[in-house]
């Protein structure tokens, strides 16, 4: 279960939000932040213009393979950068629900996507979870999260 909260409301109005998604969150907020590295035009990574992921997306090179882009994204989220982000990736694929490993377009409403960024993407615990994702897709478990504020 991920749990947030909706911060558009005012403050007096206490609105949580819960998703019982397993890691399809987590997978949907990784593909999202990280679009463009996963896209990145990696030798061997692509063999058809059709893939939903390169080919080392569940090996270990995948994270040596684009280790300078994947620090600099996690320093711009770290500065509050994830909202831009989101909201470029939203505006460019939602609609045609461009097809991305780990991304469900159907598991959250458009603008909610920059809330959970919102509330976490200065948090240690996304931090550790992107890292996990980065380092190792196919190790990347992760279960039932409460997250709350």
């Amino acid at each position: 279960m991920f749990i947030f909260r909706l911060s558009r409301l005012p403050p007096m109005i206490t609105q949580f939000c819960s998703i019982h998604s397993e890691t399809r969150i987590i997978t949907t907020l990784f593909g999202i932040l990280f679009w463009d590295i996963i896209f990145l035009p990696i030798p061997g990574a692509f063999e058809t213009p059709f893939q939903t992921a390169p080919l080392d997306m569940a090996e270990d090179s995948f994270y040596h393979a684009r280790r300078d882009p994947i620090e600099i994204r996690l320093k711009e989220l770290e500065d509050g950068q994830g909202e831009e982000i989101v909201n470029r990736v939203e505006a460019e694929h939602r609609a045609r629900k461009t097809w991305c490993v780990g991304v469900d377009w159907e598991l959250v409403e458009e603008g909610e996507i920059v809330e959970i960024v919102r509330v976490s993407a200065n948090s240690v615990m996304s931090r550790l979870v992107i890292d996990a994702v980065a380092v190792s897709w196919r190790d990347s478990a992760v279960y039932d999260m409460p997250y709350s504020l």
